[in-house]
């Protein structure tokens, strides 16, 4: 598994989605990756990460859609990207800010840590 890049993962990150290919995403983490999704769980290792995709309902068609991407290089073996990710999973339609921290090891670029958040999440709070 060879990847030029952050970004080359989460086209092939959507790619798996689509598909439901859990083993697939599972495999695009680090082995000691964590992830807080949209369950009230941090969840953490690939087996858990592998087991919350395969969670999620499997009628019905499915994609991601990522958009306005940032990617910051923190070292040259450190990335972050953070940006918006639409999601359709059957008739639901669910648009969620993500923040993702790349690793690269030996040439192959991993997601060491997923975080997704609902957008306005924090309107009603006062400044």
């Amino acid at each position: 598994m060879t990847s030029s890049g952050p970004l080359d993962v989460l086209s092939t990150w959507s790619d798996h989605f689509a598909k439901r290919a859990c083993n697939a995403l599972a495999a695009l983490y680090r082995e000691d990756a964590v992830l807080y999704g949209s369950s009230d769980s941090l969840l953490s290792g690939r087996n858990a990460i592998r087991d919350y995709f395969a969670a999620l309902p499997a009628e019905g068609s499915a994609s991601a859609r990522f958009d306005d991407l940032v990617l910051v290089r923190l070292s040259g073996t450190t990335a972050a990207v953070a940006g918006m990710v639409h999601f359709s999973i059957g008739a639901t339609l669910l648009t969620v800010r993500i923040t993702l921290t790349f690793v690269e090891d030996g040439g192959v670029w991993r997601i060491g840590m997923h975080h997704a958040s609902t957008p306005g999440m924090l309107s009603n709070v006062r400044r």
